[in-house]
């Protein structure tokens, strides 16, 4: 049974909605009909409201076998909605053209999960693993469109959060799994998971409107979730020689006692986002293409030793030992890092480094900047226009012209070569730790 308590600011607010006096505006969701329904989904403690969820989980596990069995798994969970979805504007007006209000009485988030899977050991130190599971998820956040019937205020429309939407996972893994013998344990899983939902984003109908579309519509086909990545590889490593074992070897070569060493490796689908073309318009539906990999290897090598009575430890950690520099942010064109030049970039003559190679007339001319060339300089006195000696104190004035313009359109160029580059784009890269413990 899991339980949330919003809180005393959520008890006043709706308490004020049926004082006879209020000392400030209410919410337009706060009225003395949303507390009798805040009051019908809550439950009072020691004077206090708070909202809950029974979770029933069942695990059965049969063997078929010797070597292998059958199990499955159920369980209801629920998680607390975001803070930001609750009480958003609750204690201040907004000035925003379409504000989006919290919602007091707003439901945690319950997902229903169960999986069917069997385990079958065929080896004496080895097994694999098989398992498909479904997701479900309910009372998912969206925002919707209120629209107030008292004209009183400028304002009539407001977005407010409401549990409307679902969401669903689904999926398979295979592990294979070597328990330890000879020092060693380690183990290898694939799992392949598809993401859907009616809304990905909570906020989506408020970004409509505020592009000027039609928030009232709703979409009656699922979409790809924000967060669905389909596949993912995952594997980690053990060696370990415990304190008094004088066995371990490697490659011939005797290791000391109280020694680790752990290496994960993860390698999973890039980050979903919806295709676009070089002008901004989606080219297919939501969230259906991923991002570049993401991989990462990280290890941890641990020496113990004894110092008088004490027992130390100590301790080497690598993170991205091989400074794989996932993106964080990618071109939603090309679907790879963003890079001058190419892709959403690809466009503008000014976000192309090649540019930075053409001379102060050619680039003014792909920039499309038009020069102002001083027909009425004396140097073109006494020249016929069209004769050779015309058109080479012409072409003289317009680099002079070029001249004046060229270095600030180099130094937007130079800007998005340094805008696309920033470091924050990317992840860290490898970076080690040593530390050293004692145990008390």
């Amino acid at each position: 049974y899991d339980y949330w308590f919003p809180g005393r600011q959520v008890e006043r607010l709706y308490d004020a909605a049926v004082a006879d006096s209020v000392t400030r505006p209410l919410p337009p969701t706060i009225n003395a009909r949303t507390r009798d329904e805040w009051l019908a989904n809550t439950h009072s403690l020691f004077g206090r409201r708070f909202k809950g969820h029974l979770e029933p989980r069942i695990q059965v596990s049969h063997p078929i076998s010797r070597t292998s069995n059958l199990f499955f798994n159920y369980g209801h969970f629920s998680q607390r909605p975001a803070y930001f979805y609750v009480y958003a504007k609750t204690n201040a007006q907004s000035s925003e053209e379409f504000p989006r209000i919290g919602n007091p009485d707003l439901n945690p988030e319950v997902a229903v999960q169960y999986e069917l899977g069997v385990n079958h050991q065929f080896a004496p130190d080895k097994a694999v693993k098989v398992v498909v599971y479904n997701k479900d998820i309910y009372d998912y956040p969206t925002s919707t469109t209120l629209t107030l019937t008292d004209r009183g205020t400028r304002r009539a429309d407001f977005f407010v959060y409401r549990n409307l939407d679902y969401a669903r996972s689904r999926g398979v893994e295979i592990e294979v799994r070597k328990q330890r013998t000879n020092h060693t344990s380690w183990a290898v899983s694939y799992t392949f998971s598809n993401a859907k939902g009616k809304s990905s984003d909570p906020n989506n109908l408020s970004v409509v409107r505020e592009s000027g579309g039609d928030a009232r519509e709703t979409a009656l086909e699922e979409e790809y979730m924000w967060w669905n990545r389909p596949h993912k590889v995952t594997s980690w490593f053990t060696y370990q020689i415990p304190r008094g074992d004088t066995g371990g070897k490697f490659l011939g070569l005797r290791l000391p006692q109280d020694l680790k060493l752990n290496a994960y490796f993860m390698m999973q689908s890039g980050r979903a986002y919806t295709p676009e073309d070089v002008f901004g318009n989606f080219t297919d539906v939501a969230y259906s293409k991923n991002g570049p990999f993401d991989s990462s290897l990280n290890a941890t090598l641990v020496k113990g030793f004894q110092l008088g009575s004490r027992h130390f430890e100590l301790t080497l950690q690598g993170w991205n030992l091989l400074n794989r520099r996932n993106a964080t942010d990618f071109d939603p064109v090309t679907g790879e890092r963003w890079k001058p030049g190419q892709g959403s970039l690809g466009v503008n003559p000014l976000d192309d480094p090649a540019s930075l190679q053409l001379s102060d007339v050619e680039l003014a001319e792909v920039a499309n900047v038009h020069l102002d060339v001083n027909r009425d300089d004396p140097r073109l006195n006494g020249l016929p226009p069209g004769s050779a000696e015309y058109e080479q104190v012409y072409s003289e004035l317009e680099a002079e012209a070029a001249a004046l313009v060229a270095p600030g359109l180099r130094r937007q160029v130079i800007a998005t070569i340094n805008r696309y580059s920033d470091p924050s784009m990317i992840a860290a890269p490898r970076h080690v730790r040593v530390s050293i413990g004692m145990e008390w």
